[in-house]
């Protein structure tokens, strides 16, 4: 699902900025997308599952990726690490987003240098966080 405009390449070079959001519930998803294209200058890309994420980044070449930690197949940080093996993409930086407490893999995320929101997503937590890393 798109939530940007068809975009000439000349504008895509220009400074537009792309989010790839990865989020497997439906309402999460249509929130986190309607906020991030309503509330910011980004435009949003949403992929329901791994699969279509690796294959929206490749696409799209996002400047963010907003990943839920819980998605079928692959975990968030599992992703996370795919997409930043891919030629192009090994700088993409992330937020992750998560339901749990993830004190497991807490180390992981900070290794990666990751910034993790709880869900359920506070708005002014998110665009402060989206602002933050994207300038």
């Amino acid at each position: 699902m798109l939530y940007y405009p068809e975009l000439s390449s000349v504008q895509r070079q220009t400074a537009v900025k792309f989010v790839l959001v990865v989020e497997d519930d439906a309402l999460n998803a249509e929130f986190l997308s309607l906020a991030i294209s309503s509330q910011t200058p980004y435009y949003v890309r949403l992929a329901r599952h791994s699969f279509e994420a690796l294959q929206a980044a490749e696409e799209i070449k996002p400047d963010l990726l907003l990943l839920d930690y819980s998605l079928p197949l692959l975990n968030g940080l599992e992703l996370y690490d795919i997409i930043h093996r891919t030629p192009g993409l090994e700088d993409v930086p992330a937020i992750l987003m998560s339901a749990n407490t993830l004190a497991g893999v807490t180390r992981e995320i900070e290794k990666r240098n990751l910034k993790l929101l709880g869900k359920p997503i506070d708005l002014d937590d998110l665009l402060a966080s989206l602002k933050h890393v994207l300038n």
